[in-house]
């Protein structure tokens, strides 16, 4: 297991832990492609998490003559904290019907599955996407006023944290990619490598030069036309595969995986679209995309859980007993102890 210092990604603490139920739990949310596959995260159960930000007064640097005494110097951190974010749900089944011998599977484990891939989809909206602060969204399908799934009880999403000035995170980190056109139909071996560099600057302001750590989120359709166009430059075009822990191939670009989160709870909308403007904003009409780059470890993008995710079987109720009840417990915080942990690339021609 996770020391409290020392984040490890989901899947390895399901392949290191003896719970099977921890094990089946966590191999649900790899199939659904969720983005807790990549975040190291910890087993601490605090509610809080407080760390300091080197941004800005570091402590001077003095050269001074032989047979001088050291110059007192200081610097001056900005303290941060982040919060842990629960998600709690409970499952009630009548005692009858888990029982009836006619059931070809056992309906709570269907509900537990069947929540597992909701939260999986949940989580990977709001990794992107939440803002606590706005609930009448400018940034998403409807345009301004329309009622979006963003949720003041669960984590900042990283759009949102790239542009509240609350996080501090450079201006550098947030690219315009000239409307690169990565189109079905404009996609050539010359666009691919333009979208290329931008993926390059990414990395370079991010401190990776070669990707190290990183996991780049793209559109399905933006993937696959850069596939594309990778393929017309020859020679592989920087790409690699290798697998995780579940040993499954994950295909990578220098040294960053590449990954599609996906669609929403609903099963049908995007999580990363082509709909948005050339500004970056999704108004389900336009065609732009935009790309993450995200900085994973210790010092970069990281989380917490109080405990693992798996289902609380209480047995059958004992005041009644009348139904079996099954809780669902956990709770998870994002914290980005450098500036330096994402970046967003958008104004990509997508269709």
């Amino acid at each position: 297991m996770a020391a409290p210092n020392q984040p490890i990604p989901l899947d390895v603490y399901a392949m290191n832990s003896n719970s099977n139920l921890i094990k089946a739990s966590v191999f649900s949310l790899f199939e659904a492609n969720n983005v807790l596959m990549d975040l190291p995260l910890v087993t601490d159960p605090t509610l809080y998490q407080d760390f300091m930000r080197w941004i800005d007064n570091l402590p001077a640097v003095s050269w001074v003559p032989a047979n001088t005494d050291p110059v007192l110097t200081y610097g001056k951190p900005t303290p941060m904290q982040e919060k842990l974010f629960i998600v709690r749900n409970r499952f009630k089944l009548d005692a009858t019907l888990k029982q009836d011998k006619m059931q070809y599977q056992d309906p709570l484990t269907a509900q537990w599955d069947a929540w597992q891939r909701a939260l999986a989809y949940d989580i990977n909206f709001k990794f992107f996407w939440n803002d606590p602060t706005n609930y009448w969204c400018p940034n998403v399908a409807g345009g301004p006023g329309a009622v979006v799934p963003y949720n003041q009880l669960a984590f900042t999403g990283l759009a949102a944290r790239i542009s509240n000035p609350l996080y501090r995170i450079p201006s550098n980190l947030l690219i315009n990619a000239g409307g690169v056109d990565l189109s079905p139909s404009g996609t050539t071996a010359t666009t691919a490598g333009q979208y290329e560099s931008y993926i390059q600057q990414a990395f370079d302001s991010l401190g990776a030069p070669n990707g190290e750590d990183c996991v780049i989120y793209q559109n399905v359709s933006v993937k696959r036309q850069w596939e594309r166009g990778i393929k017309a430059q020859g020679a592989g075009g920087g790409f690699n595969m290798t697998t995780d822990a579940f040993d499954r191939k994950i295909k990578t670009f220098q040294d960053a995986k590449l990954r599609y989160p996906g669609r929403m709870v609903d099963q049908t909308t995007e999580i990363l679209t082509t709909t948005e403007t050339a500004a970056g904003i999704n108004n389900g009409t336009s065609s732009y995309a935009s790309t993450f780059v995200v900085r994973y470890g210790a010092k970069y993008t990281s989380g917490w859980q109080p405990d693992a995710l798996k289902p609380l079987n209480l047995g059958r109720d004992p005041t009644t007993g009348a139904s079996y009840n099954v809780v669902a417990l956990w709770g998870c915080g994002i914290r980005m102890e450098s500036i330096y942990s994402v970046a967003r690339i958008y104004n990509i021609k997508g269709q």
